[in-house]
């Protein structure tokens, strides 16, 4: 096919972009097509003069280039997924994010303004709220610069909306400054009239620059809305397209499994099974001596061509002496004759060598000797069976050794075990006599701990009587304090009411005061209204003055209660202190007997099991002695066996003997197991 006539294949839907995975992609198809255009016949023909080597190799590099083709077609759409989904997040970063943290930039000029009028100027949230009003204009200038980068087609939007957002600001400066000069609403009743006049002005702008605002808000949060559901749609469309990438790359690794394995079963079958079949039933009749067949496959430049050449001479050479068989049967039989009588020579001969060898290895063996191999040459029918025999040699020296290694060890831990035997059996008389003496003292212990727990349970009820005398003394002034202290929440009540009057008052003049105003823009027609105000106003001030005077009364009153209270409280902990600590000396006291009763109790058992211990302590010592002399037994069939193996011969020494090894620590038979005798009683103790 010249390249006039090749596929355009930058027209496929699957085709990759790039223009080296294109060339691959075209060498890909026009191999396809030369298998799918050329006739059976002239494959076969071109693929009888390719050697085997090469025939095995073309289906694993067919499917080595249709994997490559899948693996090209995968990557492509894989990139693609990629550029999409880093651009769809470079626009979800770079536009909404900047967005919504211009909104609130927005929302927080209001915020600020707000904060100026409600709090004194050197309040820490009336300074976090300047901060915050000079700043916000800006960065949300900036973030709407890079959301109008981030999006070149909406530049025009977010240049609306930074507009917006600075003439809110230029809008907020007014009622900001007029509230950086005011004392601000938390003043409470400090506040004159004037100032709250001023305050209600800049309560007016910024209601109409909350509208303006939430205007903005709206009109954001429906453009962010509806990026976002294009985003949502750009996101669906990629994982559709990435489930279609799947898809496509399990079909193509399908079909390309499916063409590379029905390539090679036909390759395999056409040019290599049935030519060798051939070859070999044509073998079959030539061996049989019969030439009338006719050789297949001697054009061929393959090895099954080599073999048809080489299978025609044979029969060539097989016709010739079928030709000339029987003039020379006479002497073919006599040259066979000799030929069988020679072999026959030769055989015996080997069958001699080998026999002597054999027989000097086991004799050898019989010896002890393991380092016996048979090394005169033997003929190749029996070298087999030298290289079994050395062999077999080899392993029986090494287990030989093994178990003499093995037998030092087992002999130098029978004679440690055997000290270690006699050790124990010394301690254990040791540990029998002691245990005698330790039963005597803990019955001594026994007998004082009794006349403790008594004299613990005679101060536990003498401690209960004081506890519970005390406990009634506690009620007593408990009750005391009860009385007192709902005296005290009297006078704290009336002071809250006393707080309500003042609030009262407080808002009556704000409610005057918000009335002389409308009566003020009523104009002639609100002067008697305004009147009416003013005196309201005036009364509400002299109300206020008399709840102050009266608050100040009933806080010097409720100052004195708290005093006594206080020391009433006092009196109470002080009792509380010493009937808390008559109780805890009851616990005390409780514990103690019940402790004394307990070690009693367990001392009695400690007592019985150590007379337990002490029979047990006499059966192990019988016990050692069946072990010791099990261990002596034990040590003498060790040295008999070590001294059958010292009689082999192992490589590269000679009869083996005992090899000392590193021996078991083992205690010291003398140390004692308990104290000296004549020891304190506090270290009999400790070594119990």
């Amino acid at each position: 096919m010249t390249p006039s006539n090749q596929p355009d294949i930058t027209s496929l839907p699957f085709a990759p972009r790039d223009r080296r995975a294109q060339r691959l992609f075209a060498r890909a198809v026009l191999f396809a097509c030369l298998v799918d255009c050329s006739t059976e016949a002239q494959m076969r023909v071109y693929l009888d003069n390719v050697k085997l080597g090469l025939k095995t190799l073309l289906p694993i590099g067919a499917l080595t280039l249709l994997f490559m083709i899948v693996l090209l077609l995968g990557t492509h759409r894989l990139y693609w997924l990629k550029e999409n989904y880093a651009s769809l997040v470079e626009r979800s970063n770079g536009g909404l994010l900047k967005l919504v943290q211009a909104n609130r930039l927005a929302a927080k000029i209001g915020y600020a303004s707000h904060a100026l009028l409600d709090f004194q100027a050197d309040h820490p949230q009336a300074i976090a709220a300047q901060e915050a009003f000079h700043k916000s204009p800006a960065l949300a200038q900036s973030l709407l610069k890079e959301a109008a980068d981030a999006w070149p087609e909406h530049a025009t939007k977010m240049k609306d909306f930074a507009t917006r957002i600075r003439a809110i600001a230029d809008e907020a400066a007014r009622p900001a400054a007029m509230a950086l000069n005011l004392p601000g609403v938390d003043s409470g009743t400090s506040l004159k009239p004037i100032e709250l006049d001023q305050m209600a002005k800049a309560a007016r702008l910024l209601a109409a620059l909350d509208e303006k605002i939430q205007k903005l808000d709206a009109d954001m949060s429906a453009f962010n809305d509806q990026q976002l559901a294009a985003l949502r749609q750009e996101a669906e469309d990629l994982r559709n397209g990435a489930d279609v990438a799947i898809w496509l790359m399990i079909g193509s690794a399908l079909v390309a499994m499916a063409a590379g394995v029905a390539s090679s079963v036909w390759l395999t079958r056409t040019s290599i099974v049935q030519p060798i079949l051939a070859i070999a039933t044509q073998m079959t009749h030539v061996a049989k001596e019969d030439f009338s067949i006719r050789i297949t496959g001697l054009r061929r430049a393959d090895e099954l061509g080599d073999m048809a050449r080489a299978l025609q001479s044979l029969k060539e050479s097989g016709l010739a002496h079928r030709t000339a068989e029987a003039s020379a049967a006479q002497e073919r039989e006599r040259v066979e004759t000799e030929h069988r009588a020679s072999q026959t020579r030769v055989l015996q001969n080997e069958r001699d060598a080998v026999a002597q060898s054999i027989g000097r290895g086991l004799k050898a063996l019989s010896q002890r000797d393991l380092t016996h191999r048979m090394k005169d040459p033997l003929p190749d029918a029996y070298r087999r069976l030298q290289e079994d025999f050395n062999a077999a040699m080899t392993q029986l020296e090494a287990a030989i050794r093994h178990v003499a290694g093995g037998a030092d060890l087992i002999g130098t831990a029978s004679m440690e075990i055997t000290s270690a035997a006699d050790d124990l059996s010394r301690r254990t008389e040791q540990q029998a006599a002691s245990i005698e003496e330790t039963v005597a003292a803990i019955s001594e212990i026994t007998s004082t701990v009794g006349k403790t727990a008594s004299g613990a349970q005679h101060a536990s009820a003498v401690v209960s009587t004081t506890k519970n005398d005390a406990e009634k003394s506690g009620e007593v002034v408990k009750r005391a304090v009860e009385a007192i202290n709902r005296i005290d929440k009297s006078s704290q009540n009336i002071a809250q009411i006393i707080g309500v009057i003042d609030e009262i008052a407080f808002q009556t003049n704000l409610l005057a005061l918000n009335a002389g105003v409308e009566a003020a823009r009523a104009g002639v027609a609100g002067r008697g209204f305004a009147v009416v105000a003013s005196e309201v106003r005036a009364l509400a001030q002299r109300s206020a003055e008399a709840a102050k005077e009266i608050k100040g009364l009933i806080s010097s009153s409720t100052q004195e209660v708290s005093e006594g209270v206080t020391l009433v409280v006092e009196a109470g902990k002080a009792l509380d202190r010493i009937v808390g600590a008559v109780a805890q000396i009851d616990d005390i006291v409780s514990e103690i007997a019940f402790g004394a009763s307990e070690q009693a109790t367990s001392l009695q058992q400690i007592n019985t099991a150590v007379s337990q211990m002490d029979q047990d302590v006499q059966k192990n010592a019988a016990m050692v002695e069946e072990t010791t002399a099990a261990t002596h037994n034990l040590k003498r069939e060790t040295e008999a066996l070590i001294s059958s193996i010292a009689s082999f011969r192992l490589g590269g020494m000679g009869p083996q003997g005992a090899r000392p090894k590193a021996p078991l620590k083992v205690v010291n038979a003398n140390a004692p197991v308990f104290a000296a005798q004549n020891g304190t009683a506090d270290g009999d103790w400790v070594e119990f």
